[in-house]
């Protein structure tokens, strides 16, 4: 089902006796710019390991929204089907909603937002509807954190894709980074290489499996690079060690990973005996020699 051009998406609108405030429940990821009035947004993030897309008219009458409202007071939980309208009042104070939507029994998509509620502006309504949206993500698009096909998670989406160098050359739409380390850390080169120039290296995003490619030909036991495409999480054997771009990518999506610190090779020469390494503690970028050891963690693109 293509449902690119399709422009729905769920909002929730809060009517206070005294004043009104709009809560637009939007989608993350994939989509630049959301058009529809509010004041405070909810982005919904995809419940099924894929970005929450804009779901046409037939899911949205079929979405199971479970809203959950805690804060000042007893909480209050309620389910609405499809583009249905649900009222209720809450204390003045401070409260939490969270929304759920669920469809043909599936967490479809997630969101959480807090929003203070003043003395007499306390009758909440929250209706499911339709507005436009700009972008072009489909229901295949996989969010940064996903589940990869690799068993690994998301950390690079480019909707337009992107050249994957090197021999057997292709484009593709993500980075997966593998979900763990290498058990130990390692050296860039083997012994008897440290010094040896590896020609040809790149930094941009899409070079890094042609690096390592690169750095095999020349030391075929490069303990960073071999590690990587000897790897075989989900039965893939096309992971390689990231280039400089790529493990800046991963570094951003670092949280996803459930990391926040240690030093990472990537693939990319500095120069004959100095290659690039990132610190996932401050983002900073170094040339260490290769004899050094640090951590390594596979990607593959797809």
């Amino acid at each position: 089902m293509n449902i690119k051009k399709q422009k729905y998406l769920r909002t929730f609108t809060f009517t206070a006796i005294l004043a009104v405030f709009v809560i637009n429940i939007g989608f993350t990821a994939c989509f630049s710019e959301w058009r529809g009035e509010g004041i405070i947004t909810i982005n919904l993030g995809g419940g099924n390991g894929r970005t929450a897309y804009p779901p046409t008219a037939d899911i949205l009458n079929s979405l199971i929204h479970t809203i959950t409202l805690t804060g000042n007071g007893e909480p209050k939980t309620i389910e609405a089907k499809g583009g249905t309208v649900v009222r209720t009042t809450v204390p003045p104070g401070w409260w939490t909603i969270k929304v759920d939507a669920y469809y043909e029994e599936v967490l479809y998509a997630t969101g959480t937002k807090g929003v203070n509620v003043t003395a007499g502006n306390n009758s909440v309504t929250i209706e499911m509807t339709k507005a436009f949206y700009d972008g072009d993500c489909d229901e295949n698009c996989l969010a940064i954190g996903a589940t990869g096909e690799g068993g690994g998670k998301i950390i690079y989406h480019n909707h337009t894709g992107f050249t994957v160098t090197g021999k057997g050359q292709f484009t593709a739409r993500y980075l997966e980074a593998a979900p763990a380390n290498m058990a130990t850390t390692l050296a860039w080169a083997s012994s008897g290489f440290y010094g040896t120039d590896i020609p040809g290296t790149g930094t941009a995003i899409g070079t890094g499996k042609a690096n390592t490619a690169a750095i095999l030909a020349v030391d075929a036991n490069a303990p960073a690079a071999k590690a990587c495409v000897d790897y075989r999480g989900g039965d893939k054997n096309d992971w390689f060690l990231p280039s400089q771009d790529e493990l800046y990518e991963m570094y951003k999506a670092r949280t996803h990973l459930g990391f926040s610190s240690g030093g990472f090779w990537s693939s990319s020469q500095a120069w004959s005996a100095y290659a690039w390494y990132l610190s996932f503690g401050n983002g900073g970028q170094a040339n260490p020699n290769k004899a050094s050891s640090y951590s390594v963690r596979a990607v593959r693109a797809f």
